[in-house]
């Protein structure tokens, strides 16, 4: 037998599962922080009903970082996770050698009392195996749950694969009176980065997405459907998101939802900034193009979005993408006290 290719083999098998241990640690350090951090949010958030969107969003902010700073930092810092080790190696313990007499016996001529027999009969040698160690149960699930998400990040590639290819007809808009509003707009609010204007038959509803290149997609019928105030209204929306740098979020909240299936506490993080994320740009655009023409483009847009909707425009910052705030929204917009200037 191979004794050095069964020891190369025991040693890659005691590395994967102290590997599949690590991971399992983790995991389980992720479920416990998130579940507390992201719990205490979602509390608070209930509690606190008088708490300004600005509070509302950096609370759920601030929780969504906490819940992965903490894994992280304890595998940056070679730490030991908060959750343990959940799986044990099973070595193989070495057997132990017969007693010797010891010198005085020998002397004394008195029998030693821990001394014992030993087999003089010849020995066989024995061909060893390396020891296996079955994998904990734990680490079975730790393996089923990745693989479940990476089949989550494919079914979430492919659905946001399907919306591009929904707006990929798109066309750059060429009015010059559009890309004079997005001008004037960008220079009132002090955004100094170039935004690219397409628009795009498929969709009934402005997005605004693109991280390192800001773009704002607006749908055809805006041109004949909508009066000057409305369109400047619809596109000091789509800007505010990319003031707040809302696709950012967008992007790793959804990922996170994604990869993090088994928490359903980050799907709960990411509807709530969605929501102050949507009530927010309505705040910017209502300093910027007034709060009336505000309303009246939502209500708008959501008669639009009644008769169709692409399959995953959540993906996307839209104008009125939840139907569910869209009356919260129009009612901020009518009360007669100013919208605080948030930039």
């Amino acid at each position: 037998m191979n004794f050095v290719g069964a020891w190369k083999a025991s040693g890659a098998m005691s590395n994967a599962i102290v590997s599949n241990e690590l991971i399992a640690s983790l995991a389980l350090t992720f479920a416990l922080h998130s579940t507390i951090i992201l719990g205490c949010a979602w509390l608070v958030s209930r509690l606190w009903r008088g708490a300004s969107d600005m509070h509302r969003e950096y609370l759920w902010r601030g929780a969504l970082i906490a819940a992965f700073l903490g894994p992280i930092l304890q595998l940056a810092l070679n730490a030991e996770p908060a959750a343990g080790h959940v799986l044990t190696l099973e070595r193989p313990v070495a057997a132990s050698a017969p007693d010797v007499a010891s010198p005085t016996s020998h002397i004394t001529g008195q029998p030693n009392p821990t001394e014992v027999a030993v087999d003089e009969s010849p020995v066989v040698p024995q061909q060893t195996t390396p020891a296996e160690t079955p994998y904990s149960p734990v680490a079975l699930g730790a393996f089923v749950i990745a693989m479940l998400g990476i089949l989550a990040a494919g079914t979430h590639l492919l659905a946001r694969h399907r919306l591009f290819r929904t707006i990929r007809a798109r066309i750059p808009v060429r009015t010059d009176a559009i890309h004079a509003i997005v001008r004037r707009l960008a220079s009132n609010a002090g955004y100094r980065r170039t935004v690219r204007l397409t628009q795009c038959e498929q969709i009934d509803t402005a997005i605004a997405f693109g991280v390192f290149r800001p773009e704002i997609c607006l749908p055809t019928r805006c041109d004949r459907d909508l009066d000057a105030p409305m369109l400047e209204a619809m596109i000091a929306h789509e800007l505010a998101h990319l003031i707040r740098r809302d696709p950012v979020w967008m992007v790793l909240t959804g990922w996170l939802s994604t990869l993090f299936f088994w928490q359903p506490l980050l799907r709960v993080a990411r509807r709530n900034l969605i929501e102050i994320a949507e009530l927010r740009a309505d705040q910017i655009a209502a300093n910027l193009a007034g709060r009336i023409p505000l309303a009246r483009c939502l209500v708008e847009v959501a008669g639009w979005l009644t008769e169709r909707r692409p399959a995953g425009a959540a993906a996307f910052c839209g104008m009125a993408v939840r139907q569910n705030v869209l009356a919260e929204r129009v009612n901020r917009l009518l009360e007669e006290r100013s919208a605080p200037r948030e930039m």
